[in-house]
Formats: structure tokens, sequence, C-alpha cells
């Protein structure tokens, strides 16, 4: 996996469904190399300001939005 793949399996995931939790993406049945790269991945959306994360109350779920 490359964070570069995984930006865009987001960006599609996010293009579809506008939001998903965030314990969603990681899943048990993943490798953590491939967790890590998930990750990288959704920081970077954030820094291009595609996605942000959203968390009502302190230890509520997070989810990941797009952003408008």
């Amino acid at each position: 996996w490359t964070v570069e793949m995984k930006v865009q399996e987001l960006r599609v995931l996010l293009n579809v469904k506008r939001q998903v939790r965030f314990l969603e993406l990681f899943t048990p049945e993943k490798s953590k190399l491939e967790l890590v790269v998930i990750f990288l991945a959704l920081l970077e959306l954030m820094r291009q300001r595609f996605a942000r994360a959203i968390q009502d109350q302190p230890f509520s779920d997070i989810l990941i939005a797009k952003t408008a």
C-alpha cells in the first residue's frame, strides 16, 4: 500500500458517502502496516482540506466528513 493509493480510495469513499465513522476505516482484518498507511492518508486529506474530523462530545464517535 502507498499513501497515494489510500488517499485515492478515501477520496472515492468520501465522494460517495460524504462521511464515514473513523473506526470503520480501521477494521481488525487489516494489517498494522495498512492501518498506518490509512491514517497517514487521512492526515494528508485533512492537510489538503478535502476532509475534516468531527467529534461532537468527548469520547463520542469521530466522523470523517468531506468538506464542502
